[in-house]
């Protein structure tokens, strides 16, 4: 089962990456217009309004093309349009195992997606429902918005606390530590293929829901 879990992987990694380069330059060629401001907020609840960006990105910038987030190996892989690996960081995500089927779940979604927009959110302010009450600098200074079709709320940004990177503990979203995320930040825009793989735990809990469904 594992072996067999691994080729899939593996094969999902190869279909992804040649459909994030073309969607990549699709995009490119579109230019940089400038993108709608969301309607919704985060899943997680925030106390400050959200505003869109969509930053230029410097001259010295290297163009990316794609992120590959792995919950296999709990990382995010930053790429160029000619599949060099630009960044590679830890990332802690969904608590629950399992593709994500519905708000509340505990689960972060697997697929194809995109970034929607890139949002300040230096000061949101989050209750973990832990006791401790709202939480500032819970998001970091941004939140990478993901396109997730089904999904509101899902996207990649920044934590109040380093530990957590490496563990499966958040709501959904994908957490960085803060200076990983800015070093990201300048290098997407929205448009940007963002692929989600999922572990081989995910893949046994997916099989076993699609077993129920039968």
């Amino acid at each position: 089962m594992k072996t067999r879990n691994n080729k899939n992987k593996l094969l999902i990694v190869l279909a992804v990456i040649a459909i994030a380069v073309v969607a990549f330059l699709i995009f490119r060629n579109k230019g940089n217009a400038e993108a709608p401001a969301p309607a919704t907020p985060p899943q997680d609840s925030v106390t400050d309004s959200v505003q869109a960006t969509q930053p230029a990105l410097p001259a010295d910038t290297v163009e990316a093309a794609f992120i590959i987030i792995d919950k296999q190996t709990m990382t995010l892989q930053l790429y160029d349009v000619s599949g060099k690996r630009l960044m590679n960081v830890g990332v802690a995500c969904g608590r629950n195992f399992g593709n994500k089927l519905c708000t509340g779940d505990m689960r972060t979604p697997e697929g194809v997606f995109t970034i929607e927009a890139i949002q300040d959110a230096s000061t949101w302010t989050h209750d973990f429902k832990d006791g401790k009450g709202e939480i500032p600098g819970a998001y970091g200074h941004w939140f990478i918005r993901l396109r997730c079709p089904g999904h509101n709320g899902i996207g990649i940004h920044g934590t109040h606390d380093p530990t957590s990177i490496g563990k499966r503990c958040t709501e959904g979203c994908i957490r960085l530590k803060n200076e990983n995320l800015d070093k990201l930040k300048p290098m997407v825009r929205p448009g940007m293929v963002v692929i989600i793989l999922p572990s081989n735990r995910d893949v046994t809990v997916n099989d076993s829901v699609l077993n129920l469904a039968k």
